[in-house]
């Protein structure tokens, strides 16, 4: 059997295109590869993919099956890394299958990665799909509270004034 595993640095003799990567995962799956199977870590092919930035990788993998809240065993899914890193068009493929919002095992959401992570885009596109600025995480703190970026300041509180979630 076949394990799918992406390396977070590629050998220095082979640094594919990502449609050659995106043909390679497909012929992976399509020959046995378990789209879940997970490195000793509890890192998963879909948090590999999503923290390198790699959105038709997550597509593919999502469409495959891969479980889109699978974490590590410390606590960060696949949303979780692309927010904090900022890779918009994973995160918006990730949105597509209903990912949580809420607080993972790490005790903090993936809305508090992206106000850490300081992009403001990510930020927008986590509270237009209902990602909840007044939850606190596992230290008390609102994602407000974890930023002095006046820009992400503004954005978020009009909704935490307004108790949107």
């Amino acid at each position: 059997m076949f394990l799918l595993r992406f390396r977070t640095v590629p050998p220095p003799c082979f640094s594919p295109p990502r449609r050659v990567t995106v043909t390679v995962i497909r012929q992976l799956l399509s020959n046995g590869a378990k789209v879940n199977q997970a490195r000793e870590d509890g890192t998963a092919p879909l948090w590999m993919a999503a923290q390198m930035g790699h959105s038709e990788a997550v597509k593919v993998l999502l469409l495959r099956g891969a479980d889109r809240d699978a974490d590590r065993q410390d606590g960060s899914t696949a949303l979780f890394k692309a927010a904090f890193k900022g890779h918009n068009s994973v995160i918006e493929e990730l949105l597509k299958f209903s990912p949580s919002l809420g607080l993972l095992k790490n005790g903090s959401s993936a809305l508090h990665a992206a106000v850490m992570g300081g992009n403001i885009r990510t930020v927008l596109l986590l509270l237009e799909a209902n990602a909840d600025p007044t939850l606190p995480n596992k230290y008390n703190e609102l994602p407000a509270d974890l930023t002095k970026s006046e820009r992400i300041l503004k954005i978020l509180h009009p909704k935490i004034l307004n108790g949107d979630s």
